[in-house]
């Protein structure tokens, strides 16, 4: 399920942290860096196995929309093997509500979620999936370097709803006024691997 307004339970600044690190490392395992990200390619780099409700029987499609409207991710063995596969809801006829389900999801499986929540909250799980996909689909760093100050230029570059570029612009304002007075190494890394830190 997501939480789109990015509400719940506030983290930990160190948790806030290795978040960010996770998702450069998630970018530079994938060797994807272009904007807008690719939450597809991404799961099938990952080898998470993306299934659109349309793609199920009607009772699995009845079963899929009582778990949630928009998404979710299990683990089950296929082939011998345990695999992450995320169910989205591919009828939501906004694309960008669909892409920021994904990426939800994608957080849910590479924090670990699914193989121990290590007795977190259901709250606080979906604050950190949707801190993480707020993270992979629009990194502030990023979001600074480009110059963005608008809603709109946010919706446009990184293919995201109004909706979540609305949080997406008021979390880099407060980055920008409360954050670290420089870059973070993993935020370099980052700007590095997109090929877009300024020469100093």
């Amino acid at each position: 399920m997501i939480l789109l307004q990015l509400t719940g339970v506030r983290l930990t600044g160190a948790r806030y942290d290795e978040i960010e690190k996770l998702v450069v490392d998630m970018y530079e395992e994938c060797g994807l860096y272009a904007i807008p990200i690719d939450c597809f390619a991404i799961a099938q780099k990952l080898g998470y196995i993306l299934i659109p409700y349309s793609y199920l029987s009607p009772f699995d499609q009845a079963e899929a929309f009582e778990k949630s409207d928009e998404g979710y991710s299990e683990i089950h063995c296929l082939n011998g093997m345990y695999r992450y596969f995320i169910y989205f809801n591919d009828y939501e006829p906004n694309h960008r509500r669909v892409r920021f389900t994904i990426f939800h999801e994608i957080g849910h499986c590479y924090l670990g979620h699914l193989d121990d929540d290590k007795g977190k909250s259901y709250a606080e799980l979906e604050s950190e999936a949707n801190f993480f996909a707020r993270t992979a689909i629009a990194p502030l760093p990023i979001i600074c370097t480009m110059d963005l100050d608008y809603v709109e230029q946010i919706s446009c570059e990184f293919d995201v709803s109004y909706t979540a570029s609305c949080h997406i612009l008021n979390a880099y304002r407060q980055w920008l006024r409360y954050g670290a007075r420089d870059y973070l190494e993993h935020e370099i890394k980052l700007l590095d691997m997109f090929g877009l830190r300024k020469a100093a």
